[in-house]
């Protein structure tokens, strides 16, 4: 690795990861050293991408995480990257932090509850900085709102909701014909595409309260079966919403082989996860948190309402709208809140959260999305997932214990 005196960094997972590894070497302050994908079928369309897209030929595109760490030693590369299925999160983290590496783990930690408890014996036992990628946590946008509820600016937070709503591209890739669609790969629909959003509700109300309940009520009637052909392209339904297309983000990143596996019909999947859902989070202080998950939805993208003692915040992520009312001072007058974000899906945190990570690897410092963030963010989703089947609001103190 000719790394000019920069350190190194193993990506494992080329989906999202090959989205790490180029604003890592944009930004020029380390290198790729590997990236590892066990589907060795795309290792040279991956060469192809490093060589002539990323210019960053002496990356190696390797098949296991273990032999990128005896290939790369700590002192050439310090850090792993991964950007996993959920279910490998945890004995990919062994591997890494067993070789004495620092690690951003990807978003939710895991796919069940023995791997968050085996995730924290493993992050308990090390000096290795363990970040999570919650990168919503990093975008201007919802760092903003952060800082005008620390700071007190609407009063003692009362009532939280945020909505995150998917498009039919979105909905239908992800959730109907990608891994994601099975609940032992991601912990279900909750925690795979909301973990961010039950951290949200938690951080928001750090300092404040505890959460201490949650109730669930979800289905899967978004996606009822119908008489179709089973793959989209012998289907004669030419206005569907789900017909079959790459979207831009998978066209980017993800390098497939499998067009007919992916073209499935969305009806007829095999899927296994609820596709909406809602919950309600009760805090310590008598204080409530909701969230609505529809998988899809004519007005996309991530909305929130938040309602404070002294004012009231309003904001939409992908517009890059964030209003504020002080009542005090404008009555109940919504005042906008400038705000510059990067258009990467999360407001810039992509962008963001990178930089952090290596920073506390140098100053040895924690970062702002803990495993302790993580474990708490699906331990919640998980127990949503309970009520939603048993109908009954679910206690968290005890599912809390070990975060």
């Amino acid at each position: 690795m000719n790394s000019n005196n920069r350190n190194g960094v193993i990506i494992v997972g080329s989906g999202r990861g090959s989205l790490f590894a180029r604003i890592i070497i944009e930004g020029g302050q380390r290198v790729v050293a590997a990236m590892v994908d066990s589907n060795t079928e795309i290792h040279e369309p991956l060469r192809q991408r490093f060589r002539e897209e990323y210019h960053s030929p002496d990356t190696l595109v390797m098949g296991s995480l273990e032999e990128a760490l005896v290939r790369f030693p700590q002192a050439q590369a310090d850090s792993v990257l991964i950007v996993t299925p959920n279910h490998t999160h945890a004995e990919m983290l062994r591997l890494a932090l067993t070789a004495r590496r620092h690690v951003l783990l990807e978003k939710p930690v895991a796919a069940d509850d023995a791997d968050l408890r085996r995730i924290a014996a493993l992050v308990a036992a090390t000096d290795r900085i363990v970040q999570v990628g919650f990168v919503l946590r990093y975008s201007r946008f919802f760092r903003k709102i952060k800082q005008l509820i620390d700071d007190g600016t609407i009063g003692r937070v009362v009532m939280m909701q945020i909505n995150e709503w998917l498009d039919f591209a979105h909905s239908g890739t992800a959730y109907r014909r990608g891994w994601r669609r099975h609940q032992a790969l991601t912990g279900g629909f909750l925690n795979e595409k909301c973990s961010h959003d039950l951290d949200l509700l938690c951080w928001f109300k750090d300092g404040q309260a505890l959460p201490t309940r949650v109730y669930s009520a979800a289905g899967t009637e978004m996606f009822p079966p119908k008489d179709t052909p089973k793959n989209c392209l012998e289907c004669d339904d030419r206005p569907c919403p789900f017909r079959y297309h790459q979207p831009p983000f998978q066209l980017r990143f993800q390098l497939k082989n499998d067009e007919k596996n992916d073209s499935r019909c969305v009806f007829r999947s095999d899927a296994d996860i609820f596709n909406h859902q809602s919950v309600i989070i009760t805090y310590s202080d008598g204080t409530q948190g909701l969230l609505t998950l529809a998988s899809y939805s004519g007005e996309p993208g991530r909305t929130l309402n938040i309602h404070g003692t002294e004012g009231y915040l309003r904001g939409n992520l992908e517009r890059g709208e964030l209003e504020l009312a002080v009542y005090r001072r404008s009555g109940a007058k919504l005042e906008p809140i400038p705000l510059l974000l990067d258009d990467d899906g999360h407001g810039g945190g992509d962008s963001f959260i990178l930089p952090e990570f290596f920073d506390c690897i140098e100053r040895g410092v924690p970062p702002s999305s803990s495993v302790k963030d993580g474990l708490r963010a699906s331990a919640i989703a998980f127990a949503a997932d309970d009520s939603a089947a048993s109908g009954q609001a679910v206690d968290l103190v005890d599912r809390l214990d070990f975060c």
